[in-house]
């Protein structure tokens, strides 16, 4: 495939760019900050504005460099035109809420009520698309009831009926394949490390997916230390390792959702014996939340985590911050986020790792839009329009229209910048996708164009040249600084 010509909205502001070449000057680093906000009820609050919101980081006040509302439970697009085509119709939403039900952490006498709520709350779920269910084996191993799409396979199929109407017999099946006894030669230690690296495995199969991503943790826990009454020497301390993993899955836009189950007659967290005993795991799982972003759920309810999980990575808000340049030591820094309005309660992890390097690398933005590319459904997270037309045999010519609203444009210096990178593909009969280079469009706008680009969107053309055996065009388009992706399908004839 070949690009031909490009052209923005507005001259002067946007230059299409090969990805390699960045612009000249290297912007301060901006922190991005993923927000839920709810009310009393936990229903999410859609109506707030960058004022409502005031960010400190170690208690010190941050100016609020970039703001936007992201929802992706969209409703019908606007009517179309001729030749025209929108993501908006039937998007997959660009996220993903994995389900870890846990039985190596598990108690036999919590196992069978958490099983049966899990079941009672998939079941009704309306849209089951970007939900997956794991099981954490009594071994220390991952088994799949319904795993993440493989790239190197076939695309996840277009559900017309959610598989979660299945979960009953999927989970019976599933339980009986992974029924044993965990064998009694794991220590505790093992125990908690196979844990930590079962969550890693987890983690490295979700990073290369586009979008926000959550794992809703059913588990007793593991503890955060061993006694030496325990280990019958000395304490071991765990939380270096949590750390470490809590930064691999902020790297990757991952949240944990951890639900606690606790049998009846057991120690309750936080008293002595639980203390004592090393079984103890709490603290674990709230610092899994905190470091990143997601919910405690302190009722036990697994329903309730699901639903909090689902709805907090469909809709929520996301603003940056520029933090002083001397902040990029490699250490954790404390944020805190309050909301002005009475009655509404945020969520978001309480700080960041201020890694030297940019944790978004490039390879990890191409691996996101190969993603998008490879799916089966088209991605949502930035809203799409294309009209496409063939000038001439061989040919096509793309007129892109990007939600203004969907792309985080940070204000620094009195202007207002972003980039987006994005990658074509061509859909061939045998279903075959070949893309394109990642190619850059770097964003510059002074308030007046801002403006305007915010009433009348970021619009594009490209013309390409085309295999005679291409069917299908797939666009994918990435927000580099929020990690936001849209992806659109357009038939090379223009017909609807």
């Amino acid at each position: 495939m070949t690009f031909l010509h490009c052209t923005a909205a507005l001259a002067g502001m946007a230059v299409l760019l090969p990805a390699a070449n960045p612009p000249a000057e290297t912007p301060p680093r901006l922190v991005t900050l993923n927000i839920a906000a709810v009310d009393n009820h936990g229903n999410p609050v859609g109506d707030l504005a960058s004022a409502d919101f005031q960010v400190l980081e170690n208690e010190k006040p941050q100016q609020i460099a970039s703001f936007r509302h992201g929802d992706t439970r969209m409703g019908r697009p606007a009517p179309l035109g001729p030749h025209e085509f929108s993501n908006r119709a039937a998007a997959d939403a660009g996220h993903a809420t994995v389900i870890l039900f846990d039985l190596l952490n598990e108690h036999l006498d919590a196992r069978g009520p958490a099983w049966n709520e899990l079941i009672h709350a998939l079941q009704p779920v309306e849209t089951s698309q970007g939900v997956y269910l794991y099981i954490l084996t009594m071994n220390g191993r991952l088994f799949a009831v319904r795993g993440l799409p493989d790239p190197e396979k076939e695309p996840e199929p277009v559900e017309t009926v959610p598989w979660t109407r299945q979960i009953k017999p999927m989970l019976d099946d599933a339980m009986k394949t992974v029924s044993m006894v965990r064998p009694t030669e794991i220590w505790i230690d093992e125990r908690i490390r196979l844990t930590y690296n079962a969550l890693g495995s987890l983690a490295a199969r979700m990073a290369g997916m586009p979008g926000r991503k959550n794992i809703v943790w059913i588990t007793h826990g593991v503890p955060i230390a061993l006694s030496p009454a325990v280990t019958g020497t000395e304490w071991i301390d765990y939380t270096p390792l949590l750390r470490q993993l809590s930064e691999r899955l902020d790297r990757a836009n991952i949240s944990i959702y951890p639900v606690q189950q606790i049998p009846p007659g057991m120690a309750m967290p936080g008293t002595a014996d639980a203390q004592h005993s090393g079984l103890s795991s709490e603290d674990t799982l709230q610092e899994f939340a905190r470091y990143t972003g997601g919910r405690a759920n302190g009722t036990n309810d697994i329903r309730e985590a699901i639903h909090q999980a689902m709805n907090d990575v469909r809709t929520g808000y996301q603003l940056g911050y520029y933090p002083a340049p001397q902040n990029w030591d490699g250490k954790f820094h404390k944020v805190r986020v309050a909301c002005a309005r009475k009655g509404v309660r945020v969520q978001v992890k309480e700080g960041y790792y201020a890694w030297p390097e940019q944790p978004f690398s490039e390879q990890r933005q191409k691996e996101s839009l190969e993603a998008a590319l490879s799916a089966s459904l088209d991605a949502g997270e930035i809203g799409l329009r294309v009209t496409v037309s063939t000038p001439e045999a061989g040919g096509a010519k793309l007129n892109v229209w990007v939600d203004p609203a969907d792309v985080l444009l940070a204000q620094q210096a009195g202007e207002y910048a972003g980039e987006l990178k994005f990658m074509l593909a061509e859909l061939g009969t045998d279903g075959s996708a070949r893309g394109s280079a990642v190619a850059a469009m770097h964003l510059r706008f002074n308030q007046q164009q801002r403006d305007e680009i915010l009433k009348n969107g970021i619009t594009f053309e490209e013309n390409l040249k085309l295999p005679q055996s291409t069917q299908k065009i797939r666009l994918a388009i990435l927000d580099g600084t929020s990690s936001a992706v849209g992806s659109i399908t357009v038939p090379v004839d223009g017909k609807k």
